[in-house]
Order: structure tokens, then C-alpha cells, then sequence
């Protein structure tokens, strides 16, 4: 398959729910959640380690495909795996059938089939359908329980949706309802329809507009008693509102600091060690698989995506963990910059690595001690 024919735009989106006319990218704070999760994903920087496809790292930085970013691709990538809990990565193909580019693509419309013994995809983008094997396809896959090669749908926050539906409807219908009837009035006389629709207008002219400052109503004895309507609407109140939200945060693994940007380092930490890892490590290793033969893979070739926590430390925290880990060799000094979101040194000049001179071996103590001089070393040796 080549490149020119598989670049095309993919269907619109259809939603997952029907009983409330909307999907989970339909209602505010779903949105928010997944999001959420999409915008640090498509954060993330690929990584290909080893010789093969090595030409793909510098491209795949800015772009992956003739009509996406790096940036946009994982967006839309993490998007449709949280609102679909199926998102498939179709391969992109130059002349010589080496792989060039990646598109994600919508699990709606798409089958997973046998054909003439081999496993297929079927996918469909504007309107047409196409097929591949599935074996060439990156598969990511979220709450699989039930079917072999599927993610499960999110029908177990459907009443949750169902809820959020009803919240939203009930302030709306609140504010209506605060701002129509206000007044029962009695008529003591007969009248014809037409006649009483006139005389609530005048009543409502006379009284309930802007120039009755001194707000007093007056009534002549058409009227046997007029009473005001205290309307007091439903909303759902502060504690039902808190296990709605708590029910949509916990399905899709964030927490409402994240959600606001006001986190912290501890509140980051839970959210990327929760959600954004665990999708990381399964898209990196789904690419990986796409890209290299078993005998690349045994070489040491493979695709990571970094997303750094440090960058979300506090500047103490940074410091500590420049110290600590300099001085044992672990880093060096262009990775401790790194870590500060400075610019390394000019000259390849930050990319040495030390380590402390004063540590010892437990089995050698009392023998040769590092940092000793050179005479004490040499006497050591020949002892």
C-alpha cells in the first residue's frame, strides 16, 4: 500500500451512546478528562533506539505523516483510545515498501476479519473501505476483558453520562423555570380566552416591568386574589455533584487538579504513573512491533516514548536529584540541564561523566582505598 493511497482524512466521529442523543465526547467534564490525558500524551518525544528505521527519529520529531505532527498524531491517537478503548495504527509505505509514516485510525466502521486464511482489518476512511493485514497494524487496546483482539465499550459509565445528562438538563430547566410564572392571579368574572390573554399582558405591563420602581402591585376587583409563586427548581446538590465527577474521574484514571492545571508534584506524579505510563509503554511497544523483525528486535532495536516527570518537580527536588545522581556517574552534566530545561553546553563539552573518588569496596576495606596516592596504590599492588 502506498503512501499517496493511504493518506486520507478519517471519518467523522460517531458517538458510542444513544439513550441521551451523545457520546462520551459530548458531555463538558469527559471532555475535559480525556483531554486531559491527550494533551500530556502528545508531549511525549520518540525515541528509536538501535540502527534500523534509525533515518525515521529526526522526522518523526516534527512529523509522522503528510497531514499530521508528531504532536497531533499522539494527540488524536490518545483521544480515540480513551473514547473508543480501540485505536488502530496503520502503516504508511514508501516505493520500496519500508515504513515512512503511521495514521491513527477510528475502531468505528472497523472490522477485524478472516479472509482467504489471513487476519484482515477492515477500515473505512471518507467513506471508503480499505483492508490490511492485521499483523501490519498497531492494535491499543483499553479495558479488554470480554473479546480476544477487542477493547470493551464504555457501557459501564453509561449511567454516570446518563447523570451528567440529567444534572445539565435540571440547572437548565432551573433557570427557565425561575424566570417564567411569578404571580397567580383568581378572576372573579367570566371571560373569553382572547379577553383573559389580554388582561395578563396589561397586569404584566402595568406592574412587572422596569418602571415600577416602587414595586407595589395593583389589582382593581377583577381579580378575587393574586398570590406570588416562590419557584424553587431542582439541582442537584454539592454532595450528588461530587460522586458524579468522582465516578468520571476514577473511569478515566485523573484527578481534578490535573484536570484545572494546579497541580502539584505529588498530585503529577499519581496521574502519570496511573495513566499516562501505562498507554506510553503499550504504544511504545505496539511501534515497535510494527517496525522491526523478530531478528531487529533481538539486536536491540526498539521505539520509546519519553515523557519526562522531572519537568513538573519542584526546583529543590530537581537539585537534589542533579546531586545525587551527578557525582555517581548516572548523569551528566548536559542531562542535568536538561533536567532544568537549560540549553547544554556549546562543544559537546556537558556529555563527560564522573564520579566521586572516596568510595571504597566493602570487600577490599582496609586494603586498597580509592583516592589514596599513587605510592600507596603501587605498594597495595605488590603487597
Amino acid at each position: 500500500m502506498l503512501r499517496s493511497d493511504l493518506v486520507k482524512m478519517v471519518v467523522g466521529y460517531q458517538p458510542s451512546f444513544t439513550s441521551y442523543n451523545g457520546g462520551v465526547y459530548e458531555m463538558g467534564l469527559t471532555v475535559s478528562a480525556i483531554d486531559t490525558f491527550a494533551r500530556h500524551i502528545s508531549k511525549a518525544n520518540p525515541k528509536i533506539k538501535g540502527t534500523a528505521y534509525k533515518n525515521l527519529e529526526s522526522q518523526w520529531q516534527v512529523r509522522i505523516n503528510d497531514t499530521m505532527t508528531m504532536q497531533q498524531f499522539l494527540y488524536r491517537t490518545a483521544t480515540i483510545f480513551k473514547c473508543e478503548n480501540n485505536v488502530f495504527i496503520i502503516p504508511i509505505y514508501d516505493q520500496y515498501h519500508f515504513i515512512c509514516g503511521l495514521y491513527p485510525v477510528s475502531s468505528l466502521g472497523s472490522k477485524i476479519q478472516t479472509i482467504n486464511g489471513t487476519l484482515m482489518l477492515k477500515y473505512q476512511m471518507e467513506n471508503k473501505e480499505y483492508a490490511i493485514p492485521y499483523l501490519e497494524v498497531g492494535h491499543l487496546r483499553n479495558h479488554q476483558y470480554k473479546n480476544e483482539l477487542y477493547g470493551d465499550n464504555n457501557n459501564a459509565i453509561a449511567s454516570t453520562m446518563e447523570l451528567l445528562n440529567i444534572q445539565d438538563q435540571g440547572i437548565i430547566n432551573g433557570v427557565k423555570q425561575s424566570a417564567t410564572i411569578r404571580f397567580l392571579a383568581k378572576l372573579t368574572n367570566i371571560m373569553k380566552p382572547e379577553d383573559m390573554k389580554k388582561e395578563r399582558i396589561r397586569i404584566a405591563e402595568d406592574n412587572l416591568n422596569v418602571d415600577n420602581q416602587g414595586g407595589v402591585l395593583i389589582f382593581d376587583n377583577k381579580y378575587s386574589d393574586i398570590k406570588q409563586v416562590d419557584s424553587k427548581p431542582f439541582i442537584v446538590d454539592a454532595e450528588q455533584a461530587t460522586y458524579i465527577r468522582t465516578n468520571v474521574y476514577n473511569y478515566f484514571g485523573v484527578n481534578e487538579d490535573v484536570i484545572q492545571n494546579k497541580f502539584n508534584e505529588d498530585s503529577w506524579g499519581a496521574y502519570y504513573e496511573g495513566s499516562l505510563e501505562p498507554f506510553l509503554i503499550q504504544l511504545s511497544q505496539v511501534i515497535t512491533s510494527m517496525l522491526f523483525t523478530p531478528k531487529e528486535l533481538a539486536y536491540g532495536n526498539y521505539v520509546i516514548f519519553e515523557s519526562t516527570r522531572l519537568q513538573h518537580a519542584n526546583t529543590t527536588t530537581k537539585l537534589n536529584l542533579i546531586t545525587q545522581l551527578f557525582d555517581r556517574g548516572f548523569i551528566n552534566h548536559d542531562m542535568g540541564l536538561e533536567i532544568l530545561n537549560l540549553p547544554p553546553l556549546p562543544d559537546g563539552k556537558g556529555q563527560k561523566f564522573y564520579i566521586r573518588l572516596e568510595y571504597a569496596d566493602v570487600d577490599n576495606l582496609g586494603k586498597v582505598q580509592v583516592g589514596e596516592t599513587k605510592g600507596d596504590e603501587e605498594n597495595d599492588k605488590q603487597e
